[in-house]
């Protein structure tokens, strides 16, 4: 067993990303974009809303599929009120998950890279270093491996956006 086993599966996965940014400068530059980051939205309503205002194209406060122009199933998953229309709010619940995706994905990639020993693009449980309750709990499709996909999912799961 490695250095995480007995921990909850936030627990291992919070232990395993503080390697993204365990250096002084990384922590420095995260801050900095976090800073840059609220003040944008506090300045703009949002972190969709320059982008809101450029697509609604008819100037009546909502984005239609059409204006859209994008994929119909993303533009009804994030149609959260199902009016056939996104408001300001939707446009930034939209961006935040993609954000959140796309940071999960980058901290699992970079887990991978720090502990697929052998190259295969997968984790094993040795590899890992992971007990096997939480290693389970984390491969979702019980092949006793983790892709960067059930890594991502289990990162989003750790910050509360996916059950």
């Amino acid at each position: 067993m490695g250095f995480l086993a007995g921990m909850t599966p936030v627990s291992a996965l919070m232990r395993l990303a503080a390697g993204f940014i365990d250096n002084r400068a990384a922590r420095r530059t995260i801050a900095q974009d976090i800073d840059f980051a609220q003040l944008l939205q506090q300045s703009l309503g949002g972190p969709g809303a320059g982008v809101f205002k450029e697509m609604d194209t008819d100037g009546d406060n909502r984005i239609s599929l059409s204006e859209f122009g994008g994929d119909e199933n993303l533009f009804a998953q994030m149609d959260t009120d199902k009016n056939a229309s996104l408001s300001v709010a939707e446009l930034n619940r939209g961006l935040e998950a993609k954000r959140a995706l796309e940071r999960a994905t980058s901290q699992a990639e970079y887990t991978m890279k720090l502990h697929d020993a052998n190259v295969d693009g997968r984790l094993s449980e040795d590899e890992l270093g992971l007990g096997r309750n939480v290693f389970a709990s984390l491969d979702g499709n019980g092949d006793r491996s983790l892709s960067v996909g059930e890594l991502s999912r289990g990162y989003l799961v750790q910050r509360g956006l996916l059950r």
